[in-house]
């Protein structure tokens, strides 16, 4: 049955096959081209290569979607793509700006819908450890990575529908540990002392157990010195210590060195 087309027609979608991969030409001012992503595209392309049209000008310079054309390029693939006129880069940055994104709820539910297991584990460990009083979406993702190395692509990643979780148990131990801190500590679940904690509880010099009861002890000018350390990863380390060597005699005190 033929579909009835409304409005009206201001652009066509052309398909570029392989020998046609050297008439576009990467713009020198986008952003740098990130393998990782591109691996994970390649793979979500294994499953289904949707025509999704990348953004061209006149000069067949990519604008918008530089990633999906690199991945189709090493998958052989063909080139779907949109051309416009007189179209650059600060036109792109502005559609950006000016478009209401999916938030990080809305591609959780998207990849729910179409029961992707990763995304279960993240919506569980949502409820237990997320909400309101819990951690944000981006202390999340790291803690279910259990590392915080390129945060903007964990995120990019989870948009895209291709995370992975490993040791999700791993991560419920890492989120109640940090989570023992919440009682004495309004700061508990802030982004930058999340990926301190991280690191601290991989450090085998480092002994929770120690920290916390410390830290129950209230020592309230050092708590406030960590309250304002802000997101600044060595200052909030320092203050940690401080914390983690409150009372203790010289020949017990201890220096994290983690970063």
């Amino acid at each position: 049955m033929a579909v009835k087309m409304i409005g009206q027609v201001i652009n066509k979608i052309y398909r570029a096959k392989t020998d046609d991969y050297d008439q576009f030409k990467i713009i020198r001012t986008n952003r740098d081209i990130n393998k990782r992503h591109i691996r994970k595209l390649k793979e979500s392309f294994d499953k289904q290569y949707i025509e999704s049209p990348i953004l061209v000008n006149e000069k067949y310079e990519i604008v918008d979607g530089q990633h999906r054309f690199t991945a189709a390029c090493e998958k052989g693939l063909p080139i779907y793509y949109c051309m416009i006129p007189g179209l650059e880069m600060k036109q792109a940055i502005i559609m950006n700006i000016t478009n209401k994104n999916w938030e990080h709820n809305d591609y959780a539910e998207h990849y729910l819908k179409q029961n992707f297991p990763d995304y279960k584990k993240y919506d569980l460990f949502k409820r237990e450890f997320g909400g309101n009083n819990g951690f944000k979406h981006s202390s999340l993702l790291m803690l279910l990575a259990g590392h915080d190395r390129d945060l903007g692509l964990l995120n990019s990643l989870f948009r895209e529908g291709c995370i992975e979780i490993g040791d999700f148990n791993h991560a419920r131990t890492l989120a109640k540990n940090i989570r023992k801190c919440m009682d004495v500590y309004d700061g508990w679940n802030n982004q930058v002392f999340v990926r301190c904690m991280i690191h601290l509880l991989r450090y085998n010099e480092y002994d929770h157990k120690r920290f916390i009861t410390k830290l129950k002890q209230r020592p309230t000018e050092l708590i406030r010195d960590l309250q304002l350390a802000g997101t600044q990863p060595k200052r909030v380390i320092r203050c940690i210590e401080d914390i983690y060597n409150y009372k203790s005699r010289n020949g017990d005190q201890h220096r994290l060195d983690i970063l």
